[in-house]
């Protein structure tokens, strides 16, 4: 994430997944293995690979999004077009985005938005579809659907519940407000 005097409308939006990130940085196949099941042992399980990360946002022109994302910005209230191919993932259960401050995702069928910073030391959330919960990249403690605590942090320390969104579909838009 900048931490430019950019607005989120300065930057661009990408779509990454995890390994793409990793081979970006220059690691190796054996490196990417060793990072996978070596240094994050939950990252190996079956069926949690998390589906690509969208950050930071970029709103209006044919972005698919509008609105804020940004908590010190103000209110959140922005909307997602689902048939822009930036978004149109969501639509499969499973998948989530991150987008400025907000993960949303598609549990069961059902959407989902909540803070998308752990509220231990700052990692970020990535939503599990085969265990229905978020973990956090750092200590894997583990968040519910609502953004309850459901596991405490490896190690030590504790966490809080994570703001929870609102977030209604009307045909191909998904609005997320809070």
């Amino acid at each position: 994430m900048s931490h430019s005097n950019a607005t989120p409308q300065d930057e661009s939006v990408q779509l990454v997944s995890r390994g793409e990130f990793m081979r970006s940085l220059g690691m190796s196949s054996a490196a990417l293995m060793a990072f996978y099941c070596l240094g994050t042992l939950s990252s190996c399980s079956k069926g949690d690979d998390p589906a690509p990360v969208v950050t930071p946002p970029v709103t209006g022109g044919n972005s698919g999004l509008t609105g804020n994302s940004i908590v010190s910005s103000g209110a959140i209230d922005f909307t997602m077009d689902l048939t822009n191919s930036t978004y149109s993932g969501l639509k499969t259960a499973g998948n989530f985005v991150s987008v400025g401050d907000v993960i949303v995702f598609n549990a069961g069928g059902t959407y989902r938005a909540l803070g998308r910073i752990c509220t231990h030391q700052g990692g970020s959330l990535s939503f599990r579809s085969g265990s229905n919960d978020l973990v956090c990249s750092l200590h894997q403690a583990t968040y519910t659907t609502d953004g309850s605590p459901k596991s405490q942090p490896v190690g030590g320390g504790t966490i809080t519940a994570v703001k929870s969104y609102n977030a209604t579909l009307t045909g191909d838009k998904l609005q997320v407000k809070g």
